[in-house]
């Protein structure tokens, strides 16, 4: 073989060690951008269930808070209506019956009520007196209602 002949094998041979060097880094180099977007990928995965974890964390609280404050506000209501049912309307209706003495009623379609002074004792008991400027309004419970006698004092 010439020297030529050599010149040029050996020319090829270091053009390929050459090269296939630059092929061994450009491997590496994906490699290595393939590793690091991984770990980004990684990374990113973490962060959202973590901020999934969050949201429905927060989501559950705050759906909590609201259906207790719904609870509340029905119970409230429903305390309400039952207090409004337990109320009596009249002498008649005063479940305590402690004897003769001024008992707050409240008759249909009053809200706030008013004290009256209940008579258990006269004629079987059941009279519910109001005192209404200067006259006295008794009330009897009946059957049929309440009738009321307007007295002056």
């Amino acid at each position: 073989m010439s020297k030529a002949d050599e010149r040029v094998k050996q020319f090829v041979s270091d053009t390929i060690k050459i090269k296939m060097k630059s092929i061994e880094e450009t491997i590496k180099s994906k490699q290595f951008l393939s590793d690091a977007l991984l770990a980004i990928k990684r990374d990113q995965e973490v962060n959202m269930k973590l901020q999934i974890a969050n949201m429905e964390r927060n989501l559950t609280d705050q759906l909590t808070d609201y259906i207790d404050d719904k609870v509340s506000k029905i119970n409230k209501e429903n305390e309400k209506n039952e207090d409004y049912k337990q109320r009596p309307i009249d002498c008649g209706a005063v479940k305590t019956r402690k004897g003769n003495g001024v008992y707050k009623i409240y008759p249909k379609h009053s809200e706030f009520g008013f004290d009256v002074y209940c008579d258990f004792e006269t004629d079987n008991g059941g009279w519910t007196s109001e005192y209404v400027g200067s006259f006295v309004c008794v009330c009897l419970r009946t059957g049929k209602g309440n009738e009321c006698i307007n007295h002056a004092p």
